[in-house]
């Protein structure tokens, strides 16, 4: 069996939410957005930068990477900026009108406004390869289950030093999205195959004895929500948005969301297989 994570949503695991925050290392270095931005403006620290990416001496991930990813710049899309016009293009269309190199205008964008906002999509969430065919697939195996690559985090969690991480919309609105796509959207699985694949699949092939299944004897982990609401609230700039259309979940048979609210109980457990 396998699990495979539901990417539908940008940000991926967690949000690096500023155009600054990818460049880690010298971030860091500066101590805050502001100096990061004065200091890019001298050519020569702008050809440090270029060199340690394009040599591989920092490595980051392979979508947005300029070393490895020719489609890099099409993959960072700017979410705010004090030029809203900006707000809504990728860095490949803002070079492009400007006629300016790509890493240029990234570091251009940073040194405009230090505070500007963006988010990274895959490659394959840009149109340059048919995702959701092939993606489907992998869920519609047979021994294909759903799972997420998350920690867990209180809503106002946000890292208060570089690279200013805050949690990604998966952490709150996964399986929402895959519903909303999966069911909704493009129709690959009814209802009752999508909860399948999120919980009773999932359970079988880990072999978590009493989960994923409302019988006797089971853990009683209920979820109940209005199918017609589901819709993911969080966004690029805010990704720390419950999803609405959750009216109620059950944990362990303690009530912990009623009419949409979280009561404060907190009757989990760590899940083991023993």
């Amino acid at each position: 069996s396998f699990d495979s994570m539901p990417w539908f949503l940008p940000g991926g695991f967690d949000i690096m939410p500023y155009l600054s925050s990818i460049l880690l290392p010298w971030l860091k270095e500066c101590g805050s957005r502001e100096k990061f931005a004065e200091w890019l403006k001298v050519p020569d620290y702008r050809e440090e930068i270029k060199d340690a990416l394009q040599s591989g001496k920092w490595f980051i991930r392979l979508a947005y990477n300029p070393n490895t990813n020719p489609q890099w710049a099409e993959n960072m899309w700017i979410s705010r900026h004090t030029d809203w016009s900006l707000v809504g293009k990728n860095i490949a269309m803002v070079a492009a009108e400007r006629g300016a190199q790509q890493l240029d205008t990234w570091f251009d964008l940073i040194c405009e406004d230090p505070d500007a906002m963006g988010y990274a999509a895959g490659t394959a969430d840009t149109g340059n390869f048919p995702w959701k065919p092939y993606r489907a697939l992998m869920f519609q195996h047979r021994l294909g289950s759903l799972s997420l690559d998350q920690s867990v985090f209180n809503k106002a969690y946000e890292m208060e030093m570089p690279p200013y991480r805050k949690p990604g919309m998966n952490s709150f609105s996964a399986f929402p999205a895959f519903i909303n796509q999966m069911v909704k959207e493009i129709k690959v699985f009814t209802l009752e195959e999508a909860i399948y694949k999120m919980s009773t699949a999932a359970a079988e092939h880990h072999h978590l004895k009493g989960l994923g299944t409302i019988t006797p004897g089971s853990h009683a982990d209920i979820t109940v929500f209005n199918y017609d609401a589901l819709e993911v609230m969080g966004t690029p700039v805010e990704p720390r948005q419950h999803p609405k259309g959750i009216e109620y979940v059950y944990v362990n048979g303690v009530a912990v969301v009623e009419k949409g609210k979280h009561t404060g109980a907190t009757p989990g457990r760590i899940v083991k297989r023993v």
